[in-house]
């Protein structure tokens, strides 16, 4: 906590653990808008989501978890990432145009529904050796990402981000799994469009900061 109880009272406070992936989405969007925070390390080694204190918070017992000065707590990581930028990047981050908003949105839906669920259980068989696994499943897995990243080739290839000239709320989730699918230890098929549309999110200082160089899972 701060030193200085004035700071306390005014500052959003974020529990979570740099490594956590979700929460990843969260300390970008907090960067890229600069807006203050305080983070409180929790999960996993840091212990805290299964007190009670922790729990009358967020009853999943997961991070992150985001509460205000004024005591309005939030929780899921996407949840938390529209309430940043809605709050603090209306313009930005968060489209004032509500189809352009909306077109943005999918992307955020799409990237945990669809990209995650295709490049995940790659990173739990690989990096975390959570289950066993042959090379055929890998290979199976790899093609499964392969073709769902085509899918969004085509559309990437004639934008610069998701939603257009600009980041918005569509480039936070689909960034931090397309790192996660860049840095596998793996033989990726190429795709350019894609591929180029990575490095230009690492030309973002928040996006290294918070997503590329977070820590490994602890």
């Amino acid at each position: 906590m701060p030193d200085n109880p004035e700071i306390e009272d005014v500052t959003i406070r974020i529990w979570a653990r740099r490594a956590s992936s979700s929460a990843q989405k969260v300390y970008w969007t907090l960067d890229e808008l600069g807006v203050a925070h305080e983070q409180i390390d929790a999960g996993r080694t840091f212990g805290i989501v299964d007190t009670p204190e922790y729990l009358a918070k967020n009853p999943n017992g997961l991070v992150p978890t985001l509460e205000t000065p004024d005591g309005f707590i939030l929780w899921e990581s996407n949840a938390i990432v529209r309430y940043l930028a809605a709050t603090h990047g209306d313009g930005t981050l968060w489209p004032s145009d509500l189809r352009e908003r909306a077109s943005s949105d999918r992307w955020m839906e799409w990237a945990d529904g669809t990209a995650k669920a295709a490049i995940n259980p790659i990173f739990s068989k690989v990096v975390m050796g959570w289950e066993p696994y042959t090379e055929a499943e890998i290979d199976a897995h790899v093609a499964k990402a392969d073709e769902v990243l085509r899918r969004f080739a085509p559309w990437i290839g004639e934008r610069r981000y998701v939603g257009g000239d600009t980041l918005t709320i569509g480039d936070i989730p689909l960034g931090m799994i397309l790192n996660r699918w860049f840095q596998l230890p793996i033989e990726r098929p190429a795709l350019p469009a894609v591929e180029a549309y990575y490095r230009r999110l690492r030309e973002r200082a928040a996006y290294v900061r918070n997503v590329v160089q977070a820590p490994h899972v602890i």
